[in-house]
């Protein structure tokens, strides 16, 4: 019996070392074009001034085992089907949380195409975005596929063929707060509502909006409860400065106390990771508005207190790779 084992054992061993060196059958010897940033992908990009100019340069690259030998000429298209069925998959009936597909407004390409040279393995592609009256309230893509025309096939993998980039602005102001004081009720002050967080989002180089008090940001009706702050600064190299506060909605009857409402900056390097500085923005805000859930019976809620945002950048690089917002 233990000669049956030893020979099985043997056996097994020598099918697994055979199937080991048979793994160059698998070797991918047809190259195909692919996206270096596939599926839906986030780019982030910083609101400058002038309109929020920005060109990106979007990486495309070649697979296979061999070198193709000769430059390849790779085109790409938009692909508005593929951004519907992901919105359809993704958020069902909710249609106000849909992606929405970046206007040709806002983006122009200097090619369609471009060229992978030999023996080189990626590519890029040039876009310039012009983010100037882009309203940040509805999230933005642009559905792109490789085009069939390309000199090389595209990945027969849809997944890596497709690139939905999701557009996502920022500046200096936007980003995540912590919230440090609570909601209230207007003449039930005992009653407080305590809010972690608040996103904000931006307008332009300078201004960022928010959602009011407790409403929730995935709310059906948020976008009547839109708060817009502008940073005021007298010297680019001010480290404080006013805030400027209004309410596109005037149904919400907003009102906010200009002389509580300031901001400061602090920043400081980080006492173990030299290359890192610490970034913090609090913000000072007084605000009152009304609640119109049940529009009988308004109900007005007031915040005062500070939001404080923190970023913790890699001084070594851009901003815009680092994902820390």
């Amino acid at each position: 019996m233990k000669i049956i084992y030893k020979w099985a054992v043997a056996l097994s061993c020598i099918l697994l070392w055979t199937s080991c060196n048979d793994e160059w059958k698998d070797e991918q010897y047809e190259q195909y074009i692919s996206f270096v940033n596939c599926g839906v992908n986030k780019v982030y990009l910083k609101y400058n001034a002038e309109g929020g100019n920005k060109t990106y340069s979007i990486p495309i690259q070649l697979s296979g085992s061999t070198k193709v030998g000769k430059d390849v000429n790779v085109t790409v298209a938009l692909d508005t089907d593929t951004l519907a069925t992901y919105n359809d998959e993704t958020y069902r009936l909710r249609t106000d949380l849909y992606y929405k597909e970046l206007d040709e407004q806002h983006y122009n390409f200097k090619s369609w195409s471009t060229t992978i040279s030999d023996g080189k393995t990626k590519g890029y592609l040039d876009v310039d975005f012009n983010f100037a009256g882009l309203d940040n309230y509805d999230k933005y893509i642009l559905p792109l596929t490789i085009d069939e025309s390309s000199d090389l096939r595209p990945n027969p993998v849809k997944h890596y063929r497709k690139s939905l980039m999701q557009i996502v602005l920022f500046n200096d102001y936007s980003g995540k707060y912590e919230m440090s004081s609570e909601v209230v009720e207007v003449g039930n002050e005992k009653e407080k509502l305590k809010v972690e967080n608040r996103n904000s989002f931006v307008i332009d180089e300078n201004t960022i909006f928010f959602f009011a008090g407790m409403v929730d940001e995935s709310a059906l009706d948020r976008k009547d409860y839109r708060i817009n702050v502008k940073f005021i600064k007298q010297n680019p190299d001010d480290t404080s400065g006013v805030l400027e506060m209004w309410a596109d909605n005037d149904a919400i009857d907003f009102k906010w106390e200009k002389a509580k409402c300031f901001f400061i900056i602090q920043e400081e390097m980080d006492a173990v990771q030299p290359y890192l500085k610490r970034r913090y923005l609090t913000m000072n805000v007084s605000y009152t508005y009304k609640d119109l859930a049940n529009p009988a019976y308004p109900i007005t809620y007031k915040y005062e207190g500070t939001m404080i945002m923190e970023r913790v950048l890699n001084i070594l690089m851009p901003e815009e790779d680092q994902i820390m917002w």
